[in-house]
């Protein structure tokens, strides 16, 4: 289990704005309605972990997507021959939104390296505001399927182009 120190169980005013703002600046949730993207604004929690704290660990689903608000976290691959670090998430990150959508196990371990705060968004509490918004949900997809596009795009041309074991691995934005 992680040991999160919540800041404030419900934000006041500021907060709640400064959350809003952070949101319509991610792309996974800038086509929602202002409407819809207060309330998500509004059911996001500010958590701090400390230095050496998992946020997740492989193999679990704790339905949670994060936005860096301050400090970073290493992503480690679990290999044969141990944790292997295979990139670092900073202030301004957003990650792990597609297990909102859906049960995930999580394929890495996310570690903090300092000391961070991260505004966080639960399953249950998104589920709650796409229950009330459901028209919103395509515009989340449609953001989800554009990234998954934009990262394909930068990886070929990047390293599928000159690793061959990474050209036969491209297509992911064909499914």
């Amino acid at each position: 289990m992680n040991s999160y120190t919540e800041k404030n169980e419900h934000t006041h005013a500021g907060e709640f704005q400064e959350n809003f703002e952070l949101l319509r600046g991610v792309p996974f949730f800038s086509g929602l309605s202002l409407e819809c993207c207060k309330v998500v604004a509004y059911l996001a929690v500010r958590e701090t972990v400390k230095a050496g704290e998992n946020l997740f660990t492989t193999g679990e689903d704790d339905g949670r997507a994060y936005l860096f608000l301050s400090g970073s976290a290493e992503l480690l691959y679990e290999s044969d021959t141990g944790e292997v670090a295979v990139g670092t998430f900073k202030t301004g990150d957003f990650i792990a939104g597609m297990c909102l959508l859906s049960p995930m196990q999580r394929v890495f371990t996310l570690r903090a390296r300092e000391t961070s705060t991260l505004l966080v968004i639960s399953r249950e509490k998104f589920s709650k505001a796409m229950e009330s918004f459901p028209h919103e949900l395509p515009r989340v997809l449609k953001a989800v399927v554009k990234s998954i596009r934009d990262w394909e795009e930068l990886f070929a041309r990047e390293h599928a182009l000159s690793c061959p074991g990474c050209k036969m691995r491209l297509g992911v934005s064909l499914l």
